[in-house]
């Protein structure tokens, strides 16, 4: 029985008949674009065929392989190659299929499959075995695949699916990598090396000559209008016109959704797009209508992330967008990812073009998502899980390229810290009332210590029993003296002097870290219901309890603490007011928590002699001195946290986001220059945001 091969066996042959010594598998597979695996499976056919010649291949490790036989075979071999070479050409399965794709997606005319038989040198049945085996392919860009008997088989989809689906389609038969060098000529005798081993697959889609033409257009346009491409998206281009021109060619109708055409004609690089148009239209012989006047346009777009939004575009939005994705991650990895500028800057220029490319629709390729999703399986997922609060701001749907994009940028975050060797410390803050100054040592801690993981923040009362009950941590900071002998202390003020940090620096290089397993307790579903309806309760309680008083009296520290307790008493539910009072001097005695140059003091506790959360903001009206060691700093803002004993911790967590908030210079000018009404608002609108974070944190752990 006579075995015939196919192109992607001759190609093989041929090619170790060349080489005439031993070669590896590898540049034959890089030269023709495909894998190795698709060699080795094809390699394996052709034992039987050599056979007949009285040839075999021979292998030596780490050599590769030769042909061994005597001359005369391998003559003979050589000229049966040149004569089925002569011959019509025979396709491999996946060749037909391929083939197959593209007639489809050039063209919606049904298309009987007698047609695709005699293109491709197959009997119809083998024809239909390989549509039904493509039909999944299609259904990937929600086309569908169409058999009317006597009429033929069409696809069914839109402009944008079956755009992207060719587009794949040709990096699938031609990589970018061979485009570039194809499309640039590094080298000539490279370029004819490639010209040989592609020229008949872009055949396939579109004329290498038009490539010419029309990257001759975009360079042109470049020096014209003064910015450069990415190489991805240059090339990118390239094969986005050349295709839609073939289509033109075909008399194929492109069409575009009329309010996205809109937006875009709104656009300054439309004008860019239809000069570019009536240019490429004269020396390709094409007219090229206005909707595709408009992918043009999209394409400009998105190849200059500088210039991608319009002058509708908020860069502070962007920003916001990227931090909360950040946090998102932290939370996602257990990984502190908030003081990478680095990350910072290049996520906020990445979202600045894929916000607008994900509002219009627009398609992207990704040619590293596979490697990303088989390489970095976890840094994938949890970037999918972030990328559902941009799909919530933006109210459509995150691409999975895109989703690989952004996954690389966090990526390379985490790379880097492993790199630099960071170690990371768990840490459990402590204070006298869980309130607010372990809050605010928290802030502290983000910005000069990053090494640190602050895992949970717990009063002094309840050390102990969080000691026993959760996995171990390297480090308890408070900011009263504690002793323990299971674990090693540091104590601290609140604000975190900078001889405070380096004195944490110099004590983490002589701490053994923890043996334990860094992961962080898991809630049950019913738990994580309870947790966060308990910050809904606190934040409704909250955003009741806030009072703000501008112009307030009083004649010094102890006078002022008198005047707010009465204050708080008339306001709020105090069930003892001496009781109160006691406790808030106790706590203030541990140490008055001030920011002197912005002269505002906190005072806060836990008392049972107050049955609700309260929060007030006091405006004096002459400014008091505040007893601190031996000085006695003027004040003239203070701002006063109080709750009960007994409160849930969601209470004291979510009113600590206001003392976590004094760091920003955005909080504490509103607080000391603001009125009542705008104090009152920023103070509910940090709770609101705490509610958010907070009860998004539960959700995810």
């Amino acid at each position: 029985m006579k075995i015939k091969l196919n192109t992607r066996q001759q190609q093989i042959l041929l090619y170790y008949l060349e080489s005439g010594g031993y070669a590896q598998l590898n540049p034959l597979a890089d030269q023709l674009g495909v894998s190795l695996r698709t060699l080795q499976r094809e390699l394996s056919e052709l034992d039987p065929y050599l056979a007949r010649f009285g040839i075999r291949f021979d292998k030596k490790l780490g050599l590769g392989m030769k042909l061994q036989g005597d001359a005369a075979s391998l003559k003979a071999l050589s000229d049966q190659l040149a004569h089925d070479r002569s011959m019509q050409q025979l396709y491999s399965a996946e060749e037909r299929q391929s083939i197959i794709k593209q007639m489809l997606l050039s063209s919606k005319e049904p298309r009987k499959l007698y047609v695709f038989g005699k293109e491709l040198n197959v009997s119809e049945s083998t024809v239909a075995s390989d549509l039904q085996k493509t039909e999944t392919w299609f259904e990937k860009y929600g086309i569908r695949l169409q058999r009317k008997p006597g009429i033929g088989v069409y696809i069914d989809g839109t402009e944008k699916s079956i755009r992207a689906a060719l587009a794949d389609l040709l990096y699938e038969n031609v990589t970018q990598e061979q485009l570039m060098e194809f499309l640039y000529e590094h080298a000539n005798r490279g370029r004819d090396k490639l010209r040989a081993s592609i020229r008949h697959r872009l055949l396939n889609f579109i004329d290498p000559q038009w490539l010419f033409k029309i990257e001759q257009v975009i360079q042109e346009m470049e020096q014209n209008r003064g910015f450069k491409m990415a190489d991805n998206a240059y090339v990118g281009f390239v094969v986005h016109l050349a295709l839609a021109s073939q289509r033109l060619k075909n008399r194929e109708e492109i069409t575009i959704e009329g309010d996205i055409l809109e937006r875009l004609k709104r656009t300054k690089e439309f004008g860019a797009a239809r000069e570019l148009a009536a240019v490429l239209s004269a020396k390709l012989g094409l007219d090229i209508p206005e909707s595709e006047v408009g992918y043009i346009t999209m394409h400009i777009l998105g190849a200059r992330s500088n210039h991608v939004m319009g002058e509708d575009f908020d860069y502070t939005l962007i920003q916001q967008y990227a931090s909360r994705m950040i946090s998102i991650m932290e939370q996602e990895l257990k990984l502190e990812l908030s003081s990478d500028d680095m990350l910072a800057a290049n996520l906020t220029t990445h979202l600045s073009s894929a916000v607008k490319r994900i509002e219009l629709g627009m398609a992207v390729r990704n040619p590293l998502l596979q490697q990303v999703k088989d390489d970095y399986p976890d840094i994938f997922e949890a970037t999918r899980r972030a990328s559902r609060y941009l799909e919530q701001q933006l109210g459509k749907p995150i691409p999975e390229e895109e989703i690989g994009y952004l996954a690389m940028h966090f990526g390379t975050a985490m790379l880097n810290k492993k790199e630099s060797g960071e170690e990371r410390y768990r840490v459990l803050l402590v204070c006298s009332s869980g309130i607010g100054t372990s809050r605010l040592l928290q802030a502290q801690i983000k910005i000069k210590l990053p090494r640190l993981q602050v895992v949970d923040t717990v009063s002094l009362f309840h050390l102990e029993d969080w000691l026993r009950e959760h996995p171990p941590v390297d480090l308890v900071v408070s900011t009263l003296p504690v002793h323990l002998d299971s674990v090693d202390a540091a104590v601290v003020s609140p604000f975190l002097t900078d001889e405070e940090a380096a004195g944490l620096n110099e004590k983490l290089s002589q701490l053994k870290k923890a043996d334990r397993a860094p992961k962080e307790d898991r809630l049950t579903i019913e738990q994580t219901v309870d947790k966060v309806g308990q910050y809904g309760k606190a934040l409704a309680g909250l955003l009741r309890n806030i009072e703000v008083a501008i112009g307030f009296r009083a004649d010094g520290k102890m006078d002022l603490i008198e005047r707010i307790m009465a204050f708080v008493a008339d306001k709020f539910d105090v069930r003892d007011v001496g009781l109160l009072q006691a406790d808030l001097l106790k706590r203030e005695e541990l140490g008055p928590l001030l920011l002197e140059e912005e002269r505002i003091a906190m005072l806060h506790c836990r008392s049972e002699g107050i049955g609700e959360m309260a929060v007030s903001l006091f405006r004096l009206e002459e400014e008091v001195h505040w007893q601190t060691g031996n000085r006695r700093p003027p004040v003239r803002t203070v701002l006063t946290l109080l709750g009960p004993t007994g409160a849930p911790k969601e209470n004291f967590e979510l009113v600590s986001e206001i003392s976590m908030a004094l760091v920003e210079e955005s909080t504490t000018r509103i607080l000391t220059e603001g009125s009542g009404r705008e104090i009152e608002e920023h103070l509910q609108l940090i709770l609101k945001k705490g509610y958010i974070r907070l009860a998004g944190q539960s959700l995810r752990t």
